[in-house]
């Protein structure tokens, strides 16, 4: 993806220089594959500048208000010295701020300080106060992932995830002497793209995410680490 990679040459730069980084709104409308494109991002930084995922904090759209006590803990967390290089706090869906919680976030995304780098998220511009878009710089997401959902694999996973069906398991036991990378790759899209249909698989997603980003760079068994994300 071009955006990205242009954006985090932008940031590895920034912080090499210890610059000061501006908020950044990232818009599309599909609020899922942004929330999981920018955790893609924060991934890469961490990776970058070895950060660890602690000096992460993510806000995550659980569907629920964001009220004023939250964007409290946000501007207490911002105001927390990192014992790392920077910290990053990421807002997904921030249309769910109160007013009063929007407003109080103003001054924060006017000074955020040199060692945090603010992520917000949200799936429109014209339901975000004009406050608040003075304030950060916007990414626009305008490209469509073209990708080709893999049915006999995406019918497994929903029996497995919804129903306890063990086709999935057994699947993976009977190819696993022919199956190469690229191979289970296929199978970690497919696995992507099921669990962003519901935030309920949220925390899939994460460990789905890392594992692809482990495996670009490193040799070792797919298949044990899938097994070990489905039999968690």
């Amino acid at each position: 993806m071009v955006m990205k990679n242009n954006l985090l040459k932008t940031l590895f730069l920034k912080i090499e220089k210890e610059e000061e980084i501006s908020p950044i709104l990232f818009v599309w409308e599909d609020l899922l594959s942004v929330n999981l494109e920018v955790f893609e991002v924060t991934q890469e930084l961490l990776k970058k500048f070895w950060v660890d995922k602690s000096s992460i904090f993510r806000f995550e759209d659980n569907e629920e208000k964001l009220k004023i006590e939250h964007s409290r803990e946000i501007i207490s967390l911002a105001n927390k010295k990192s014992t790392f290089k920077f910290q990053i706090i990421l807002i997904e869906n921030i249309s769910r701020l109160t007013l009063s919680a929007a407003n109080s976030l103003l001054k924060l995304l006017e000074e955020p300080v040199k060692e945090n780098i603010i992520f917000l998220t949200n799936s429109w511009e014209n339901n975000i106060l004009e406050t608040i878009l003075s304030r950060v710089t916007i990414e626009r997401i305008n490209y469509k992932k073209k990708f080709l959902v893999d049915e006999n694999i995406f019918s497994m996973l929903e029996n497995y995830f919804e129903y306890d069906n063990p086709d999935l398991l057994t699947y993976l036991y009977e190819n696993s002497k022919k199956f190469e990378k690229a191979d289970y790759l296929r199978i970690l899209d497919n696995m992507l793209e099921f669990c962003k249909k519901d935030v309920k698989y949220t925390d899939y997603l994460e460990k789905i995410l890392e594992l692809k980003n482990w495996s670009i760079k490193n040799n070792f068994n797919l298949k044990y680490w899938i097994d070990k994300i489905l039999l968690k």
